[in-house]
């Protein structure tokens, strides 16, 4: 039989590129992503090992004790439940905060965030200074005021804000059921992907807070943190997020949870949330799906 071979000679683009080296550097780009992803789940898998071994040696859990402080209030619900009812000004509040729950953030300081962060504790420490332009100065206050009345460090509190930002942390995924689905009124259902190393969820607790020019707000959080990740608030709009961390890293903006916290402290319904965000400049990929009380279920992509 008769072999024919033909070559063809790579085509060049508009620039002048051809398409064979665009191909390459295309595949160079994926090649670069996929091993800064591996190293992101490098990370890790080494934070919850860290933090799970010091935990078996040395375990770690809440001292849940009801108490007062000024117009906030530590309560234990059903089932033991730790309720956290914070009110007033944002130093009031910060105040309350960091007296009820000094213990407990000092867990988060001492043994959450450097188990979690490592080698790369005083780096993350530095780079969080980069988002104070975008807090508002009540949340700074509440901030000041907190780190003060637990005994710890602004800096260390401001990591709190702002690590999970810095950091891929999560991996979560959230439903909504309206309309026909649910005729006797909107359901939210969420699953909060965190890396716990074997004691954060013992810390978990409802905060209440009731601030003085805005919504109430209540959130599933941990001691020491001022934004919300999973929230509702007065109207019964819902909110909660899932981080989306991608290989261009994060932002300089508003750290994700307060900027939640804004929202639901601004908005009555879902279709008012994206003024809101629009205003703001994102740290890192998200979706934020919220629902209202009329059954307005939608997720927003930032």
């Amino acid at each position: 039989g008769l072999g024919i071979a033909v070559a063809t000679a790579p085509t060049a683009g508009a620039d002048g590129e051809s398409s064979l080296r665009r191909r390459i550097r295309s595949f160079r780009e994926r090649l670069k992503g996929l091993r800064k992803e591996q190293r992101m789940e490098r990370r890790l898998v080494l934070s919850e090992l860290r933090g799970a071994l010091r935990n078996l040696v040395d375990p770690v859990k809440p001292s849940w004790r009801e108490a007062k402080h000024g117009k906030g209030s530590l309560s234990l619900g059903p089932g033991g439940l730790p309720i956290l009812r914070l009110r007033g000004t944002p130093e009031e509040i910060g105040a309350q905060h960091g007296t009820l729950l000094k213990r407990e953030i000092k867990v988060l300081v001492d043994r959450y965030l450097p188990g979690f962060l490592g080698s790369e504790l005083a780096k993350a420490r530095r780079d969080a200074r980069r988002f104070l332009p975008h807090i508002s100065e009540a949340r700074i206050r509440e901030m000041r005021a907190m780190a003060k009345a637990a005994g710890v460090s602004f800096e260390d509190v401001l990591l709190a804000q702002t690590f999970a930002d810095q950091y891929r942390a999560w991996g979560c995924s959230c439903v909504t059921a309206t309309g026909d689905a649910r005729p006797s009124g909107p359901a939210f259902g969420r699953n909060l992907d965190f890396i716990d190393m074997g004691f954060l969820h013992r810390f978990s607790l409802i905060v209440v807070i009731e601030p003085a020019d805005g919504r109430r707000v209540a959130s599933v959080s941990f001691p020491g943190l001022c934004g919300v990740i999973s929230g509702m608030n007065e109207d019964g709009l819902a909110a909660a997020v899932m981080v989306v961390h991608t290989g261009s890293g994060c932002a300089t903006g508003t750290p994700f949870g307060l900027l939640f916290r804004d929202v639901l402290e601004r908005c009555k319904t879902s279709s008012q949330v994206p003024a809101v965000l629009s205003g703001s400049t994102i740290t890192v990929t998200n979706n934020l799906m919220v629902c209202d009380a009329g059954g307005d279920a939608r997720a927003r992509r930032g």
